[in-house]
């Protein structure tokens, strides 16, 4: 039996006159789809929600915990830096001879071209004018870990970005993995000139 309401069959039920209204394909395929966009929906909101989570972290993320927290009167007035970006050497033999050389401890960034938190420290915390200044006190050399894997072993290196502070022979004062605001990294660089 057909009504009315186009491809919607009437049932009829075992006991009584009722008749409930029984689904064709097009329509089951119908809310199947609107239900796939549901879920699409509610994920992409939920992965927003996360991603704008992790932006707010990383923004009020505490200071290193290896610090003691400054007073502003121990504060000191950030220099303006000779250069506006961090000179890298992108051979690490060149620059642990450059570091040798001038008597200088060796900054090193081990690094990907896929790790996102590297390109965040790139476009954020290695164009600040306090870390800039202090990144002057060492020979900073760049290592991207995927061509360099013999350094990456030789420094124990498994994530990215990780930093090391060294001496110009290579021995290691500092190591560690993970993303630095521009303040933490200023600090890091202060305490170990």
């Amino acid at each position: 039996m057909s009504n009315d309401w186009g491809q919607i069959y009437l049932e009829k039920q075992d006991l009584g006159e009722e008749a409930r209204p029984k689904r064709t394909t097009g329509e089951a395929v119908t809310l199947a789809v609107l239900l796939a966009l549901t879920v699409i929906a509610t994920c992409a909101l939920a992965f927003a929600w996360v991603a704008r989570q992790n932006n707010a972290n990383w923004q009020a993320a505490a200071p290193l915990a290896t610090q003691p927290a400054q007073t502003p009167a121990e504060t000191q007035p950030v220099q303006q830096p000779a250069l506006n970006y961090i000179a890298w050497d992108y051979s690490y033999e060149n620059g642990m001879a450059t570091a040798r050389n001038q008597n200088k401890p060796v900054l090193m960034n081990y690094y990907t071209d896929w790790c996102g938190y590297c390109k965040k420290m790139d476009a954020e915390t290695f164009i600040d004018p306090a870390v800039i200044a202090e990144a002057q006190n060492y020979v900073a050399i760049k290592i991207n870990a995927e061509q360099r894997t013999d350094l990456a072993q030789q420094y124990g290196v498994r994530s990215f970005p990780t930093t090391i502070i060294s001496d110009g022979s290579g021995n290691v004062k500092y190591s560690e993995s993970g993303a630095f605001t521009a303040p933490q990294f200023t600090r890091l660089l202060q305490s170990h000139r």
